[in-house]
């Protein structure tokens, strides 16, 4: 992610009978974020362990608008 350390995804489907997914979360942040934050658009949410287990990281790719131009981004934080 960038940080100089290895990371793996936390968040994997391990049920296939569960009815609350990774990708339902991730779907509806990102709703949420488009409809009340103007002009901004999360392109992926990324929740990673580091290699030890020991740190939680979050990744966030977005792009945001403003009048005619564009530009993308990213952050990572640790939880």
């Amino acid at each position: 992610i960038g940080l100089g350390i290895p990371a793996e995804p936390l968040f994997r489907s391990r049920d296939p009978n569960d009815s609350t997914s990774w990708a339902g979360v991730k779907s509806e942040i990102q709703e949420t974020v488009s409809r009340w934050v103007s002009g901004v658009k999360l392109n992926n949410i990324e929740v990673l362990a580091s290699e030890d287990g020991i740190k939680i990281y979050v990744r966030i790719d977005y792009s945001v608008k403003q009048g005619n131009s564009s530009y993308n981004n990213s952050i990572a934080v640790e939880l």
